[in-house]
């Protein structure tokens, strides 16, 4: 389909419905039987036979390739058990979904009245979410709106099963299924990734890979941009976390700074010192700046602020102290609406800001209930350059802008 005839289809499929080319993956007939390529909404619509609706365990089945797996727990490096979720969904949508232009998501397994079986359905991303010209006035939840009417939500979908018995995932002749979308026009794929899960196993084993040898976000949007992929900054941020996170192996109940401290003793060759203190004595060493842009009028100031002052006919700014009670002079605002630039305010006490201090000073808890301070390292390829180089010092240019 050459790209004028993909804008045309963009155009008439909003209203009209449309069906994907194929929905073409990878399954295997048996057990042991190598995968081939199955159009699945052809073979499910081929012949149906609807006196196996009902009948699970009798049905013709044809079954992923054993790489793909149900909701499982699995056991951490630490101990702990976390939920994972089947992979069956990001499977579809790397093979085929993703590249016509949706994709598929699921809530997870449901019953099925079989106590060896377990049901996935698996349901276009767009189902129960209405498009910008079909949104109510009321909100049915935060960042999302309900469906005015049927037409506006796509039903496309079907399901796959998981069989406890052997382990295995499959899809089934009989199951039923809607192969067509309605209320959502076709997704390009260089823009229908935007999360994590709707990004190629290959690549994210690269992105992952690159995030564990502590690449910058640049680089990982260049490459993700040479794929014709992307990742919104909320999920690579996210994503970062997380890899780094299983690559130290930090558990949830672990502390920033006792993770810090492990690695530096499992680090070969690194010294390090450190200074600790109380809980009060933190709170002390932590300075906040809140910076916002004010509107100041011809009222008495309640509080104190150091405030800019901006000569109209000039670049130049002086500083003005306003105390409790006093007014702002003329010469110092033009107009009574003026805009200052910036303006410094005290954090209160129970303020998001002092909350925030809370939170950082307790993810530097140590052991035996110290907080970590402060804390110098050197590697011995630290050390080894400082004797041969001791008139070269090296500092950290991005303060502030990393952490």
């Amino acid at each position: 389909m050459s790209s004028v005839e993909f804008d045309n289809h963009i155009l008439d499929t909003d209203v009209t419905g449309w069906s994907p080319p194929s929905l073409r993956v990878c399954l295997c007939k048996d057990l042991d039987a190598l995968p081939s390529p199955v159009d699945i909404p052809k073979w499910i619509s081929a012949s149906p036979d609807r006196q196996l609706l009902q009948m699970i365990q009798y049905d013709i089945r044809l079954y992923f390739p054993s790489s793909i797996h149900p909701s499982r727990t699995i056991t951490g490096a630490n101990g702990e058990e976390k939920k994972e979720p089947s992979n069956v969904v990001a499977y579809l949508n790397d093979e085929s979904c993703i590249d016509n232009g949706y994709q598929l998501r699921s809530n997870g397994p449901e019953s099925t009245g079989n106590s060896n079986i377990d049901r996935y359905p698996l349901r276009c991303a767009k189902h129960g979410r209405s498009t910008p010209g079909s949104q109510s006035k009321k909100r049915k939840s935060r960042g999302s709106f309900a469906p005015e009417h049927g037409g506006c939500i796509c039903n496309f979908g079907f399901a796959a099963y998981h069989d406890r018995d052997i382990n295995r995932m499959f899809i089934r002749k009989n199951g039923g299924g809607r192969f067509l979308h309605q209320g959502h026009s076709i997704t390009p794929p260089e823009y229908a990734t935007t999360t994590p899960s709707n990004i190629p196993r290959p690549v994210m084993e690269k992105v992952k890979g690159l995030l564990e040898h502590f690449a910058s976000t640049s680089i990982i949007n260049l490459f993700l941009q040479l794929e014709k992929k992307q990742l919104s900054p909320a999920s690579l941020s996210w994503l970062r976390h997380t890899v780094l996170q299983r690559k130290n192996n930090k558990s949830d109940f672990e502390s920033n700074a006792s993770c810090l401290l492990r690695l530096l003793d499992q680090l070969p060759g690194c010294r390090y010192s450190v200074t600790t203190g109380s809980y009060d004595q933190a709170l002390e060493h932590v300075k906040v700046y809140k910076r916002h842009r004010k509107e100041l009028q011809k009222k008495s100031v309640p509080t104190k602020k150091n405030a800019k002052q901006v000569h109209p006919d000039s670049d130049q700014v002086s500083n003005v102290t306003l105390s409790k009670g006093d007014s702002i002079p003329n010469d110092a605002t033009p107009d009574a609406t003026e805009v200052l630039p910036e303006v410094d305010e005290i954090v209160a006490k129970n303020s998001e800001c002092h909350k925030y201090v809370k939170a950082v000073v307790e993810s530097l808890k140590l052991k035996d209930d110290r907080v970590l301070l402060a804390v110098m390292w050197a590697t011995a390829d630290g050390r080894l350059g400082h004797m041969r180089y001791p008139y070269v010092i090296g500092f950290d240019i991005m303060h502030g802008d990393n952490n």
